[in-house]
């Protein structure tokens, strides 16, 4: 599980996921590997920090992260996504009107800060 692992930031776990220049079957291979932990885990319990800086969004992409995504929902109860791809940044509002609590986020310590700011606000 190379790609997805749990970290610690001041005291909150979160689950990173790292998909960073990925392209065609390497990124369907992390996809697998990050659901695979994912819903292993109870509902409503993670929080997660996906990375996606210079990944590849292609129609057929989409077609494979969309039900990822939706499978995802009951375990995840706040991501952070970074990207510096402006495009990519759409995808963040698409996920916000399913109902899930996604923000996007140009650097990996900003992301974690919410993440953080979200898992206090459920204490």
């Amino acid at each position: 599980m190379g790609h997805t692992r749990f970290i610690e930031h001041e005291g909150v776990r979160i689950l990173e996921i790292d998909f960073s220049a990925c392209r065609g079957q390497e990124y369907v291979r992390r996809i697998e590997e990050a659901a695979v932990v994912i819903r292993a885990q109870p509902e409503n319990s993670l929080l997660t920090l996906t990375i996606v800086t210079g990944a590849e969004y292609s129609a057929a992409m989409m077609d494979v992260l969309r039900p990822y995504v939706a499978g995802n929902k009951p375990y995840v109860i706040a991501g952070a996504v970074v990207t510096h791809d402006h495009l990519q940044k759409v995808v963040a509002p698409v996920n916000r009107l399913t109902g899930r609590d996604l923000e996007t986020f140009d650097d990996v310590e900003s992301a974690k800060a919410w993440l953080v700011e979200r898992a206090r606000q459920r204490d």
